[in-house]
C-alpha cells in the first residue's frame, strides 16, 4: 500500500491523465477505482482535489475532441470510397 501511495504522490496527476484518456478514446479500461485513490490522496492533503478534477476533465475533452476527429477522417475516406465507386458504376452502365 506504501508503494502505491508513493506512487500516487509522485506521478498521481499523470496516471489520472493517462487512465481518463485511455478511457475516452476507447478500450474497455476504466478509470473509477483511480479517480477514487486520487480522491482519496487529495482528502488527506497529498494532491490538490481541484487539479484532479481539472486534470480528469481535461484528458476526457482531449480523449472525445481525438475521437472527434478520427472519425471526421474515417468518414471522409469512406464516403470519397463509396462516391468513387458510385461514379464508376453510374459510368459504366451509360456507356
Amino acid at each position: 500500500m506504501e508503494t502505491l501511495r508513493t506512487l500516487f504522490e509522485q506521478y498521481g496527476l499523470l496516471l489520472v491523465f493517462g487512465a481518463v484518456f485511455v478511457e475516452q478514446v476507447g478500450p474497455p479500461l476504466p478509470s473509477g477505482p483511480l479517480l477514487v485513490v486520487a480522491g482519496a490522496l487529495a482528502t488527506e492533503g497529498h494532491l490538490s482535489a481541484w487539479l484532479v478534477a481539472a486534470v480528469a476533465w481535461g484528458a476526457g475533452m482531449l480523449g472525445k475532441v481525438a475521437l472527434c476527429i478520427v472519425g471526421r477522417v474515417a468518414a471522409a475516406a469512406v464516403a470519397a470510397y463509396f462516391a468513387i465507386k458510385w461514379w464508376r458504376r453510374r459510368r459504366s452502365t451509360k456507356v
